[in-house]
C-alpha cells in the first residue's frame, strides 16, 4: 500500500516512512535504511523516522557481524594444502638447518685461518728479531776486531 501510494505522490513522507517501517518489519534492512534515510532528509526533525533508522542501522550492524563470524568459521577449519605446507615448511627448516651449520663451518675456517695467521706473524717477528740480532753481533765483533 505505502508502495502504491508513492506511485501517486512520490514526495509523501508518511508513505515512505510506513514503507521503511514495514520492510525493516520483512527484513529488507538495506530497503528500510534508504527509505527511512529519505525521510530523515525530508524531514529532519521526525523522531519516529530517526529511532526507526537508529534500530535498522543496529540490526544491520550486528547482522554484518553475524556475516563475518559464519565466514570466519567457514575459513577457520582444517587447511586443503596442509601436507604440501608442512612440506614447505619441513624443507625450510632443513635449508634454515643447513645455513646455520655452514654459518658455523665458515666461521671456525675463518678462526683458524686467523689463527694461522697469528702464528705466521709471530714467527716473522722473531725471525726479523733475530737476523737483527745477529747483524748486531756481528758488527760487534767487527767493531772489535778493528779496535
Amino acid at each position: 500500500a505505502a508502495t502504491a501510494a508513492l506511485a501517486l505522490h512520490p514526495a509523501s513522507v508518511k508513505a515512505l516512512f510506513r514503507r521503511g517501517v514495514a520492510r525493516a518489519r520483512m527484513g529488507e534492512l538495506s530497503d528500510a535504511k534508504a527509505d527511512l534515510t529519505a525521510v530523515c532528509k525530508a524531514d529532519a526533525r521526525n523522531r519516529d523516522a530517526r529511532s526507526e533508522l537508529a534500530a535498522v542501522q543496529e540490526r544491520l550492524a550486528a547482522a554484518k557481524e553475524a556475516e563475518k563470524e559464519k565466514l570466519s568459521r567457514l575459513f577457520a577449519g582444517k587447511s586443503l594444502y596442509a601436507p604440501e605446507e608442512r612440506e614447505v615448511r619441513r624443507k625450510a627448516a632443513e635449508q634454515a638447518k643447513r645455513d646455520r651449520e655452514r654459518v658455523a663451518r665458515e666461521a671456525a675456517e675463518e678462526e683458524a685461518l686467523r689463527a694461522d695467521w697469528r702464528r705466521e706473524c709471530e714467527r716473522l717477528r722473531e725471525e726479523a728479531r733475530s737476523e737483527r740480532r745477529g747483524r748486531r753481533e756481528a758488527a760487534a765483533a767487527a767493531a772489535e776486531r778493528r779496535a
